[in-house]
């Protein structure tokens, strides 16, 4: 079991002990989301985790240790592959006794329909995040946001972004739409595109659709403004990760 975890989580491993070694070359705004991320079982989500003002510079630090920083989340994209992954969801499972034990997500799966009854941990520890009703990959959310953001810039067709999503999401293009929107993206129509001087060929086309952010809605806050020596330590001792160093030793 020691050889197992040791070698399903190595990166995980890698980080904290990166973080907890004295002659460290990690500096403390670094150190403090790596603590957070052993304990959290590779992922964190960016809204609620707590950054340091420079996050630039803790990215920087993080990024030989195979740590992304994304908007939406924090993880180690490595340990998103399927063995990683489930054994995760497993310990953190057994860490909060749930019974039965749900199913992890089956390898490959990079959406699926939310079922109410699954713990929002479980499903953060399998590498995944709740977006509306859907369970999105961290990767793959990420990926989906930035191409978002990039059509809203380029005012791209929209239609063709959206059967992107879908066929990244495993989903139809409505729920692509829906999915879209609850990261606070629409369609609309591109202004002037019906305004053709062939009224009939006018009435025979469809408009050409857009994405915009209406809101400017933003899913990641922004970083909150900490103490630099704060978070220099682990802060759950109950989180089933944060026990790892009990359960291996080098």
């Amino acid at each position: 079991m020691h050889a197992h975890v040791g070698r399903l989580l190595a990166p995980l491993l890698r980080l904290r002990d990166a973080a907890e070694a004295r002659d460290t070359k990690l500096p403390g705004l670094a150190r403090g989301i790596a603590y957070q991320l052993t304990e959290a079982g590779g992922t964190l989500d960016r809204a609620t985790a707590t950054l340091p003002e420079d996050i630039r510079a803790a990215e920087s630090a993080l990024h030989p240790l195979g740590v992304r920083i994304g908007k939406h989340s924090i993880f180690l994209p490595v340990l998103l592959k399927p063995a990683p992954a489930s054994l995760a969801a497993l310990l953190c499972a057994l860490h909060a006794k749930l019974d039965p034990i749900p199913a992890p997500p089956l390898p490959g799966l990079t959406s699926f329909e939310l079922d109410d009854e699954l713990p929002q941990q479980f499903l953060a520890a399998a590498g995944f995040r709740a977006i509306g009703k859907r369970a999105v990959r961290l990767d793959i959310l990420e990926r989906l946001e930035s191409n978002f953001a990039q059509s809203v810039r380029m005012k791209l067709d929209a239609d063709v972004l959206q059967k992107e999503a879908a066929s990244l999401l495993g989903c139809s293009n409505e729920d692509a739409t829906r999915f879209a929107a609850e990261l606070g993206y629409i369609k609309v129509a591109r202004k002037g595109d019906t305004a053709k001087k062939d009224d009939a060929a006018a009435e025979a086309s469809e408009p050409s659709y857009i994405w915009i952010n209406p809101s400017g809605h933003q899913n990641a806050r922004s970083p909150k403004r900490k103490n630099k020596n704060r978070n220099t330590q682990p802060t759950d001792a109950a989180s089933p990760f944060a026990s790892l160093a009990a359960l291996i030793s080098d």
